[in-house]
């Protein structure tokens, strides 16, 4: 089995979001400004975090490190980011091992549903911890999935 260190997978996640992205712009079908658009709110959400949307989100669980925000909360923040294409999730791979827990489980949670991976639901272990074996088969499972989507 071939492995792949968090390094090598990030780059070449973020090289093939640049090299899509990039080509965007001449495809009239496709709106010009939808990876840019998702690496801008997640930067933004490190300062400022939307409020919770009803009470499904307002209640569930607090994992150490989400602090004030329930699990909930930061899964319906992913949910309104929209992620829907191949290039959205490329851009998002980039944050799959995100310092930042709050990040990286929104990251997770948009391609998640972009992808529908895990219908049913992932193991916590997959966000928490990046150097588990569990989070390296998540992105492998991600990165397969990520090349069947259209656009």
């Amino acid at each position: 089995m071939c492995r792949i260190t968090r390094r090598q997978l990030t780059a070449v996640a973020l090289a093939m979001a640049t090299t899509l992205a990039g080509g965007w712009a001449a495809r009239a079908d496709m709106p010009a400004e939808g990876p840019k658009r998702l690496l801008q709110a997640l930067e933004g959400y490190r300062t400022k975090m939307p409020p919770a949307e009803g009470l499904s989100e307002q209640n569930g669980i607090v994992i150490t490190g989400m602090e004030p925000f329930t699990e909930s909360h930061l899964a319906g923040v992913a949910r309104r980011l929209g992620a829907k294409s191949k290039a959205d999730c490329l851009a998002l791979m980039t944050y799959v091992k995100d310092r930042d827990l709050k990040i990286r489980l929104i990251a997770i949670q948009a391609i998640n549903g972009a992808t529908k991976a895990y219908p049913n639901g992932m193991s916590v272990e997959c966000v928490l911890d990046t150097a588990s074996d569990g989070h390296r088969k998540m992105v492998l499972r991600f990165v397969e999935l990520v090349e069947k989507i259209g656009g």
